[in-house]
């Protein structure tokens, strides 16, 4: 029989938790095993036997060999799905319908139009939703953000970001073989370009008209494992300019791989100082520690910004690399679904940012300047 205790906290189910690898195992399943408020109660994978494993290995009450159970289950108040993005559509809406809250990885969907059918239902059902954009959970974006808004450096002049890929290079994984249809939905403009953005975005402000160019400079790639030679679609160069609401110029620029140069460098100048913000990998949004310089008008040099521990939502704790911000990001959730608290990034988020990819993509064929925003 459940405690009080127990039955206060939030049962998480896991559809796309393989015992072996992805990003459940690395990321989600220990974000939560970390946080007293959840209990990860079960998970759905597509056999029997690797079902089987994650109840083993994750020790679950329960394990499913399809994402109709799990989604279903009584015990069962948050479903997370963390299976790859062309299969987001079909777990998403049966958790919806289900009337369960939702987090789900980015992106919400293949195009818009998925994404404006799942956002819609889960206003509908009046539940709490989440979208995997956890790059607005690290410390240190957060102490960027703190700054502008004090106005630390004054009025934000321009921006300009640059960023590896590090997916989308010359090889790849048979397992992200896919991502290099473009069809699939998850391309490097949909995933890497749209973390990015919205980082960006959530710490200026969205982009009230954009230019883009989209490239597709590798057409095929070597799969590791095998040496096979595949044909590639996506795009791995993505590049947008644009103002900003505020009327700051801000520029992103996306590149496929790894380079040997800078893999994540963002530069925001203001009309009395300056902000750096640097990683070793494209992957920023993943990590703990992140490089903040900054300089007001009363210095002459960039230094170090000391991150302050407000931002810190976890306190003490070993977890490290994605498993981090996550769990950032989940104690967020649990704020939201058990206290109708907590700022979280929604399924509204998440439409809004498949409308910006939507006028990206649009920009790039038209070499039309586009906007996304909704008139209010």
């Amino acid at each position: 029989m459940e405690t009080k205790h127990q039955q206060q906290k939030i049962r998480v189910g896991i559809a796309g938790a393989n015992p072996h690898r992805g990003w459940a195992s690395t990321a989600h399943i220990p974000a939560i095993q970390e946080l007293e408020e959840y209990a990860l109660t079960a998970a759905s994978t597509t056999q029997p036997a690797s079902a089987l494993a994650a109840k083993e290995q994750f020790h679950l009450p329960y394990a499913f060999s399809n994402y109709q159970e799990l989604v279903t289950h009584p015990e069962i108040d948050l479903v997370t799905v963390s299976v790859k993005a062309p299969d987001h559509y079909n777990i998403v809406m049966a958790a919806l319908e289900a009337g369960k809250h939702v987090y789900c990885e980015w992106p919400l969907g293949r195009n818009l139009q998925e994404a404006t059918a799942m956002a819609h239902l889960a206003k509908e059902k009046n539940v709490v939703t989440a979208i995997g954009l956890q790059g607005r959970f690290s410390p240190a974006i957060n102490e960027v953000r703190a700054l502008i808004n004090k106005g630390y450096i004054g009025t934000v002049l321009s921006t300009t970001m640059i960023a590896s890929g590090e997916v989308f290079g010359a090889t790849a994984a048979v397992a992200h073989a896919f991502m290099h249809d473009k069809q699939q939905g998850a391309t490097m403009l949909s995933i890497q370009f749209a973390h990015y953005a919205d980082t960006l975005c959530y710490v200026l402000g969205e982009f009230i008209s954009l230019n883009a160019t989209l490239a597709t400079r590798r057409n095929s790639v070597q799969l590791l494992e095998t040496g096979a030679i595949i044909p590639s679609d996506s795009p791995d160069q993505v590049a947008v300019n644009g103002t900003l609401t505020s009327g700051a110029v801000a520029s992103i620029h996306v590149r496929g791989g790894h380079t040997n140069g800078n893999n994540f460098l963002w530069e925001i100048n203001g009309t009395e100082g300056d902000i750096l913000i640097q990683a070793p990998i494209g992957f920023f949004h993943h990590l703990r520690d992140i490089t903040v310089l900054a300089a007001d008008k009363h210095q002459q040099h960039l230094v170090p910004v000391s991150i302050s521990q407000q931002f810190d939502y976890l306190g003490q704790t070993e977890l490290t690399g994605p498993a981090y911000n996550t769990a950032q990001f989940y104690r967020a959730v649990g704020k939201s679904i058990l206290h109708n608290t907590g700022e979280i990034p929604s399924f509204e988020t998440a439409l809004l940012r498949h409308r910006m990819i939507d006028a990206v993509e649009k920009a790039a064929v038209s070499g039309t300047r586009q906007s996304y925003l909704l008139a209010s």
